[in-house]
């Protein structure tokens, strides 16, 4: 159940003068003259000041179900009265004369708005629905249930200050689950872990919670992950910071046996590249700046605020992305520390460079295997070529357009240069669609982006076999997606440079197309998981947070590989897995464990004693302080 707080605002848009509010003059003017009259909205709701003052309210969060609102759905403004027409009482017309009230506004995801709400307002029985005539004073309402089938209706009217509703999807409370024995398959994929016992009843805590968390993820909802075991937030914090559980790393045995289960032959990709999760505490440990840099001097009569901020700064991780043949995702992750914590703690200080040289040298995967290595610009650096030498692996980079050709002293033009002749160039126009090819299976596109009516991406490409000083005979692709360019620029064109010098044009630019695949992780382990919602002083407690969260991954795509094997699956089946992300295996994974729930209550309330242990168990999993005198 979700308690939204009602802004009182005066909103442009929905003021006397704006054009909400003119429509709704408008409105009752003609209602006036012809109660029958059939009237029109206009969606002024959906002005940016009414919207602003929604999400300022609600959060970009679905007022009926409590989910946060998906990337590709900025949510609807919901009439909560419908304006138009009441589903199931033809002759009442809707609170047309709520059309552009803000009280009337809640801000819902497509999916509860138009599948489940719809033009529904039900009152329970005895009650009278208002019209305009007899609308007077509003009463509260009680709980709108969204659910398929049941339904608790309005038991009275009213103008709601604070509105409870209640979801037909799970609500969010602290306990994630009520047993240990309903995540039967999670406990044994951590036992293939080299933790011992305790530490894994520690990690199954914060990895439910990355799962199952609703709001924002902490060692709070990670404390009463469990309802018969629960534990204080603190004794997660001071888990974490513990170093002697991370001496190994704990995820390696995890990432052996997902590889086991990769029966394709077939191509990987390792994208590697670095994100950055903001800090704002003045203790917390190896944070650095990456911002801050200008201040301004104060100039002479110009007022400045008084109140202090405290500085932002960040923590840094580089990530390595092992995409396999059939599509699997296996997160590797070295953080980067900063020259101060490594004096501090006597490490040895790393570029972002180094570090994804080593996440290439400690690729666990057979000698010969066929690896492209995808990165950005920052990775163009003589340490990762080297490390992709070392292991026989291709690797595709953005070149810097300052590299200059080999030859003799003066005669070293830059790359850059070839974009003064770029209507001279061979250039060539390649069509790529991310629902079909060779590299279809690395990517995980929605129903939306796959069939024959998505449009192409269309590149104009040109490829040479060059030599680049301090790199050897490369070859080189040009590419933009602007066509019909006149004179070309660095900012126009990306250059590519690849020790496959016989791959062909097409297959460089589809390949370096998949490099986006890691930001895309990025997205999901930061939106789903809630990866960057921590807040610790130490840094070891942030690695150990890092490594459950990396856990949290590797078990949802060894849940992804089992099904995907499995003989019991059909195909539509299958494929639906396949094209999963993150939130859609978070949601099997609550399915699945709510099923169990349900099994183990059903077979504890079939005899007195069951209840009575049922009872029990229920009663523990409160403090003594807390538990009720009966």
């Amino acid at each position: 159940m979700r308690r939204i707080r009602q802004l009182s605002l005066r909103l442009p848009t929905l003021d006397v003068h704006g054009t909400g509010g003119k429509k709704a003059q408008q409105h009752l003017v003609a209602k006036s003259a012809n109660p029958a009259a059939k009237l029109s909205f206009p969606d002024h709701w959906n002005k940016t000041d009414v919207r602003g003052a929604l999400f300022a309210s609600h959060g970009h969060v679905c007022a009926y179900c409590g989910r946060a609102l998906p990337d590709n759905d900025r949510g609807d403004v919901e009439h909560f009265r419908p304006k138009g027409k009441v589903d199931g009482d033809d002759a009442h017309g809707g609170y047309w004369w709520l059309a552009y009230e803000f009280s009337n506004y809640l801000l819902s995801c497509s999916a509860c708005n138009r599948v489940y709400k719809r033009d529904r307002f039900p009152l329970r029985n005895g009650a009278t629905r208002r019209t305009y005539a007899t609308r007077g004073r509003l009463f509260e309402v009680a709980h709108f249930f969204l659910g398929a089938a049941d339904w608790s209706c309005v038991k009275c009217e009213h103008s709601p200050s604070t509105r409870s509703l209640d979801s037909h999807q799970p609500t969010g409370s602290v306990a994630m689950i009520m047993v240990k024995d309903s995540t039967r398959d999670l406990n044994r994929f951590l036992k293939l872990s080299s933790l011992n016992e305790f530490a894994r009843g520690m990690v199954m805590r914060v990895v439910l919670t990355f799962m199952l968390h609703r709001g924002r993820m902490s060692c709070s909802q990670a404390g009463g992950a469990i309802r018969t075991e629960p534990v204080h937030r603190s004794q997660i914090t001071r888990f974490l910071a513990r170093t002697r559980w991370q001496k190994d790393d704990f995820n390696e045995p995890l990432r052996k046996q997902l590889l086991a289960l990769e029966s394709t032959k077939g191509r990987f990709l390792y994208l590697i590249d670095a994100t950055l999760c903001g800090q704002s505490g003045k203790k917390t440990q190896n944070t650095y700046s990456t911002g801050n840099r200008n201040k301004r001097r104060r100039k002479k009569g110009r007022r400045y605020g008084t109140k202090k901020h405290a500085r932002r700064s960040c923590h840094s991780f580089t990530f390595g992305l092992l995409i396999t043949p059939s599509g699997y995702r296996l997160p590797f992750q070295i953080p980067h520390y900063t020259k101060e914590y490594c004096k501090a703690k006597g490490l040895t200080h790393r570029t972002t460079a180094e570090a994804a040289a080593d996440l290439i040298r400690s690729l666990p995967l057979p000698e010969g295997s066929d690896v492209v290595v995808l990165g950005d610009t920052a990775y163009d650096a003589k340490v990762v070529r080297e490390a992709c030498d070392e292991q026989n692996y291709l690797w595709i980079f953005p070149a810097n357009p300052e590299r200059v050709f080999d030859g003799p002293v003066g005669s070293r033009p830059k790359l850059r240069s070839r974009l003064k002749d770029w209507t001279s160039l061979s250039l060539k126009t390649i069509r790529l669609r991310a629902s079909t090819g060779k590299y279809a299976d690395y990517r995980r596109l929605s129903r939306w982006r796959m069939g024959p009516k998505l449009k192409p991406r269309v590149y104009t490409a040109h490829q040479e076999k060059r030599q680049v000083r301090s790199v050897g005979r490369v070859q080189l692709v040009f590419s933009t997606m602007k066509p019909d360019l006149k004179k070309a620029t660095p900012d126009d064109v990306k250059i590519l440079m690849t020790n496959a010098v016989d791959m062909s044009l097409t297959e460089v630019i589809e390949l370096y197309s998949l490099r986006w695949q890691i930001e895309l992780f990025f997205k999901e382990l930061k939106s789903t998981l809630g990866f960057d919602e921590y807040r610790f002083e130490r840094f070891e407690a942030v690695e150990g947070w890092v490594n459950s969260a990396i856990t949290t991954v590797l078990y949802l795509e060894w849940q992804r590989a089992r099904h995907l094997t499995s003989k019991r699956l059909t195909e539509e089946q299958k494929r639906w897995w396949s094209s999963q992300r993150l939130h859609g295996l978070c949601e099997a994974f609550r399915q699945e464990v709510e099923q169990e729930e349900l099994k183990f209550l059903s077979n504890r309330l079939k005899t007195p004693g069951g209840i009575s242990r049922l009872k029990r168990i229920l009663s523990n999993a409160t403090p003594k302080e807390y538990r009720a005198k009966t």
